[in-house]
């Protein structure tokens, strides 16, 4: 304690009552009792009362009292006391007005107040009456600090002898009240400190307490709720491959939504929704969690009364266990997605070995190849996104309960159960937007089967799917796509190589087209409504609207110009065939001519 800050200043205090060298004697001793007292420091409530002590011992001093001036409430709050009180004292409030009291005038003015005899003091009747009950006489107040809401703090020193206010016992006061100020905010600082530390030992033993319950099997939302019972912060554990966010207290979770979104930023991977990227983030200060070098996750500090430079002291201190929750979760994804991998690559191939016994152990996957289902096939070269599996599994339970999502290859799977007659439209349509909306791949076709009930359906289901992908890319096709999109002639397309399609179309149609082009004439309509019309002349006159004997015309000179028999059966499928690659390719063979 640093006890020269204004006792060296201050000379020895001479009572009246006593000779000058006795007197100061005395005073020597009894400062330094007072500063024995306070040889180390220990806390307020302990300060205050060692503070009315020695106070009430000083030479010609009984009793003594510290009390809170609390302005705003008009109260004065007894905080401590000692002295030889009479019985009576017992009876008294410990607090009382502040209007009526002496001590509104010490607050307003800052310096120590001496009354003679309170006994006569009829100004301040509950003082007066007080004194003569308690037979006390001289008073001295003066102001010692403030506490810990700000309240002055007052000592009064009670004495059973009228006093003089003299220069030398108000140097006493003056002295006695800077050693009380130094001394409360010694303890203060010791409380604010103890106060800390226990903080300090929660956050620890909270964190150990979560572990212990993470080790004990327990889910993320068990172990976050089990911090809900604190009421001084409200935390958020974010878990991003599986787009999930668990809070401490449940009036929080309106949140999520712009939590992921900020974060799925942060990560480089793409938000659920746009929408939810507009959203503000409520917690600005977080942890993030990395698993595999990646970021899997953030405990974030969503509001509460925690000191602003305890927030990162209590996070790293829950962290750990809230990590080791993602980490379990993560690894049970890394399973569930080896599993299924290896399930879909023998559903494709169908090299099985044991009929039985794959179809239990897909069975134990939550893959029933038994029961109806359908199969939703989207074509992914990157590797980079492992964790899509599991985020888009996670989104598809909302809406298809025993979802399940997996890689094979080059293709990521989405198997669906299904009644027997398959999956409504909507719900067909609301899987392709929870695809588009996890993987903003809006330019991929995702390619849907038929209703496969059987474990021997499957490789030829699979099969069919990655020919559809590769058909739909072929032809520039994107969203939902299925065997009955394309008709058998787009097979055919798709089988062609790139340049052999538009050689086809151009060497079959290519001099016709022209020749229309300079003579304005419809030959090459002729030839198109005459092969579907069946070679018949009324019904193809009747589709080009003219008289037939102008169609047989045409028909013969087609016939002489470029040498086409449209009565041939084979001309007529090379015809059929040209106009339809046409169609399919959207005319993208003529853009090189």
């Amino acid at each position: 304690m640093n006890k020269n800050t204004c006792d060296d200043r201050v000379p020895s205090v001479a009572l009246p009552t006593t000779e000058q060298g006795q007197q100061n004697v005395e005073a020597d001793q009894q400062w330094a009792c007072l500063y024995n007292a306070f040889d180390h420091t220990e806390s307020l409530e302990v300060t205050l009362h060692k503070l009315t002590v020695v106070g009430s011992k000083l030479s010609g001093w009984y009793a003594s009292e510290v009390g809170a001036i609390d302005a705003k409430a008009g109260l004065i709050t007894r905080l401590a006391e000692a002295g030889d009180r009479p019985l009576i004292y017992a009876l008294l409030p410990t607090r009382w007005p502040l209007q009526t009291s002496p001590f509104k005038e010490l607050a307003r003015a800052g310096e120590p107040m001496v009354f003679a005899d309170m006994g006569t003091r009829y100004e301040y009747p509950l003082y007066q009456a007080e004194a003569v009950a308690q037979s006390y006489r001289g008073v001295a107040l003066l102001l010692c600090g403030t506490d810990d809401a700000g309240r002055p703090l007052a000592m009064s020193l009670y004495s059973q002898n009228t006093v003089e206010d003299s220069a030398e016992l108000r140097e006493m006061l003056a002295r006695l009240g800077c050693i009380a100020s130094g001394e409360i905010r010694r303890a203060q600082a010791c409380d604010a400190e103890q106060s800390r530390l226990n903080r300090m030992t929660y956050y620890a033993s909270l964190g150990a307490e979560l572990m212990e319950n993470v080790l004990g099997g327990r889910g993320a939302p068990e172990v976050v709720a089990q911090m809900a019972h604190s009421i001084s912060f409200r935390l958020a554990l974010l878990d991003i491959p599986a787009q999930r966010a668990y809070f401490t207290h449940p009036e929080d979770e309106s949140l999520a939504t712009a939590l992921l979104a900020d974060w799925h930023r942060q990560s480089g991977t793409p938000a659920r929704s746009a929408e939810a990227g507009n959203q503000t983030t409520p917690g600005t200060l977080s942890e993030s969690i990395f698993i595999e070098g990646r970021l899997a996750g953030a405990v974030v500090y969503l509001d509460g009364t925690v000191a602003p430079d305890e927030v990162r002291y209590l996070l790293l201190h829950v962290k750990s266990a809230l990590s080791s929750l993602l980490l379990r979760s993560h690894l049970q994804a890394v399973g569930m997605a080896a599993g299924l991998k290896s399930i879909f690559e023998t559903l494709a191939t169908g090299e099985w070995q044991n009929k039985e016994v794959f179809a239990s152990t897909a069975r134990h996957m939550g893959l029933d190849v038994s029961a109806p289902a359908q199969l939703f096939a989207l074509h992914m070269e990157d590797e980079t996104v492992a964790d899509v599996p599991d985020r888009l599994a996670h989104s598809l339970a909302s809406c298809c309960p025993g979802a399940l999502c997996g890689r094979a290859a080059d293709l990521l799977l989405i198997y669906v159960p299904c009644p027997a007659d398959g999956l409504s439209s909507t719900l067909k349509q609301r899987i392709w937007q929870i695809v588009n909306d996890v993987l903003l791949l809006t330019d991929r076709a995702l390619a849907e089967s038929q209703v496969v009930a059987t474990l021997e359906a499957y490789p030829m289901t699979m099969r069919t799917l990655r020919h559809v992908l590769r058909l739909a890319q072929a032809l520039g096709r994107s969203g939902r796509v299925n065997m009955a999109t394309f008709d058998p002639f787009a097979f055919l397309a798709a089988t062609l190589d790139k340049n052999v399609a538009p050689e086809f179309i151009t060497l079959t149609l290519g001099q016709m087209r022209r020749y229309d082009t300079t003579h304005s004439t419809r030959f090459l309509d002729t030839c198109m409504v005459f092969g579907e019309s069946g070679c018949r002349y009324q019904e193809a006159a009747d589709r080009l609207h003219i008289h037939v004997s102008t169609l047989r015309y045409r028909v013969t000179r087609i016939s002489e110009l470029f040498n086409i028999q449209l009565t041939d059966p084979d001309v007529r499928f090379s015809l059929d065939l040209a106009f339809r690659l046409e169609r399919l390719l959207g005319h993208r063979a003529l853009a090189n001519e």
